[in-house]
């Protein structure tokens, strides 16, 4: 069963080229494991061509006592740290291209 307050807050902003986002989450747990987390991070898109563009992600997830998340592709969760309470960080870069 899950039982818990998820709040989201992000923002984005384009210019030309350029495109940055920034978010703001924070999960707070109400089960008995009590595995709150709060995560915040940005996004940078440089686009090179209508196609392609290059990627730069960071990403911060502040564990609670109990909680174990950690970052996967992209900044989304993707996988749990090696213990709980365990803050972790994530530094991605990408080219995407579109067929």
């Amino acid at each position: 069963k899950q039982d818990g307050l998820l709040m989201h807050l992000g923002y984005r902003v384009v210019t030309g080229a350029h495109t940055l986002s920034v978010a703001y989450t924070t999960y707070n747990d109400k089960r008995p494991a009590n595995a709150d987390v709060r995560s915040y991070g940005a996004a940078y898109t440089y686009s090179l061509s209508k196609r392609t563009d290059l990627n730069a992600v960071l990403v911060r997830y502040d564990n609670g006592d109990n909680a174990q998340v950690a970052p996967g592709g992209n900044g989304f969760i993707g996988g749990v740290t090696a213990a709980a309470g365990t803050s972790s960080t994530a530094v991605q870069l990408g080219l995407r291209h579109r067929f």
